[in-house]
């Protein structure tokens, strides 16, 4: 608008002094062509409209007929459709839609078999990225995640839908030792298997502040049709500003368990390997060599390189960790190319250094020089034994304490320590995370996978911030995710 101002002024000025002049002439001028209209995501013929939409999409409150749609959007395989074709229908599609009214919006996912209704003042837009493994609604302010779980592999009975929950869902959030020994705080009454909220349903309510979070407001619930223990509906709601959160309540009583047809599907594009600008010519000519080598590098864990701050420790596993290589080197009838090691925050009260001196010893190699590569895994934990569902005294996690710059000195010295060391590392950060049994899975982190990028950003940026220039990041999930859940699969981690 401040650029149309100022054109129409100009051309004012040059009007002015035209009409000042003798005889002025004004020659004939087009008039541009007119801008072609982009075109629309939404249907909104209502005949269109009106052959979309079913009967059981309907939530009783703000849609109870196409009537009540003003406009549609259909998401055929993850693409918005100019029209709707009845005939495009099929089982190996992703169907979705969003049917906008004059306060909400109703999005069903008829390949996973749900509806829920969102209240448009809320500005979410709909993300399809990673739909297959939960639909997204994001604005900045507020998120909503929704899915569609089943007790697999649990037979579905009462029994086992509570083992399911206790043992993969619930364990921490419904446990105030959690809570307080991790700064959380449960804002309202937890509500357990209520009936009487919505009908026909059963309904489990986790209200949960984490201070230090960009949407430090939390609401976790688990809906399940009552007299069936199969599937379950599990909405994630967190937002920026408490005022936000008596939203939740209405969208939750809005979630409909529907017949399914379709194939639900993810859209994340293909990721390129892209080496690191700032990477030093060792770095960025070792992860050349492994993009384009046709041969596999070889390597096998047996013993951890303790820290340089651990001197009794050093030399005791330097004597193991040498015989332990010779013995497999010659098991396997080859030298290694990796070395592979593993290094904790802390264990319990003590911290954990970098291995400077035995990395030098063991490894320093650069792919070419006939040194192993240092393969340093990093792990955001004090201690594992936490993560037991035998354990529900000691929980706690370093997850939300590193967001709140806890450990930033910590870091800065194991990211000076990694940089003087110069030769090529492949950092692997918090290696399957898609688990149960890591301290900064999932469950240790309110189901809430953001939570994870979160901190793998933050170190990943202050590294970048230390000056870090040989480090080549590994992205490392379990290939069949525990829980086996929507929720927790594992690009829902994939920190981009």
């Amino acid at each position: 608008m401040k650029n149309s101002r100022y054109l129409s002024f100009c051309f004012l000025l040059v009007l002015c002094f035209s009409c000042q002049q003798e005889n002025p002439v004004t020659p004939d001028k087009p008039e541009p062509p007119s801008p072609t209209p982009e075109p629309s995501e939404y249907i909104t013929d209502a005949e269109a409209v009106a052959s979309m939409w079913h009967s059981r999409f309907a939530d009783g409150i703000n849609f109870t007929s196409s009537e009540d749609v003003q406009k549609a959007k259909w998401m055929l395989n993850g693409k918005a459709q100019p029209t709707y074709n009845r005939s495009l229908r099929n089982a190996s599609s992703d169907l979705r839609y969003e049917f906008v009214g004059a306060e909400c919006m109703r999005f069903v996912s008829e390949s996973d078999g749900y509806a829920i209704t969102i209240p448009l003042d809320l500005g979410l837009t709909a993300d399809y990225t990673l739909a297959k493994y939960g639909q997204r609604f994001e604005s900045s302010d507020v998120s909503l995640r929704v899915t569609l779980e089943r007790v697999n592999p649990y037979p579905a009975t009462q029994e086992y839908y509570r083992i399911y929950t206790g043992e993969w869902l619930d364990r921490y959030i419904n446990n105030s030792a959690y809570i307080s020994q991790n700064g959380l705080q449960y804002i309202e009454n937890t509500v357990l298997e209520d009936e009487t909220l919505m009908e026909g349903y059963s309904v489990n309510i986790y209200s949960i502040k984490a201070k230090g979070l960009d949407m430090p407001y939390y609401k976790i619930a688990l809906v399940r049709p009552v007299g069936q223990w199969a599937k379950f509906g599990f909405l994630l709601f967190k937002c920026r500003n408490s005022s936000d959160l008596g939203q939740f309540e209405s969208i939750l009583k809005t979630f409909k368990v529907i017949s399914n047809f379709g194939t639900s599907k993810n859209y994340l594009e293909p990721q390129k390997a892209l080496a690191n600008p700032k990477w030093n010519a060792q770095t960025a000519r070792y992860y050349e060599k492994l993009l384009t080598q046709k041969t596999f590098d070889f390597g096998v864990f047996s013993y951890s390189m303790p820290g340089d701050n651990e001197p009794d420790n050093v030399a005791a596993q330097r004597e193991k960790l040498r015989a332990e290589t010779d013995r497999l080197e010659e098991a396997f009838g080859r030298h290694f190319d990796i070395m592979p090691t593993y290094t904790h925050i802390a264990w319990y009260s003590s911290k954990m250094e970098f291995p400077c001196t035995l990395a030098a010893e063991f490894a320093g190699g650069d792919g070419f020089n006939s040194k192993p590569v240092l393969q340093f895994t990093y792990q955001f934990t004090t201690n594992n034994n936490n993560v037991s569902s035998y354990n529900t005294t000691e929980c706690q996690t370093p997850m939300f304490d590193i967001l709140k710059g806890v450990y930033d000195d910590d870091f800065k010295k194991l990211a000076s320590q990694i940089k003087a060391y110069s030769a090529p590392v492949l950092f692997r950060l918090n290696n399957e995370m898609n688990s149960d049994w890591t301290s900064y899975c999932g469950m240790m982190t309110l189901c809430d996978p953001e939570i994870f990028i979160q901190t793998w950003r933050y170190l990943y940026d202050l590294f970048e911030r230390e000056g870090v220039d040989n480090c080549i990041w590994i992205f490392n999930p379990i290939a069949v995710s525990c829980p086996y859940s929507k929720w927790g699969e594992n690009l829902s981690y994939y920190p981009g």
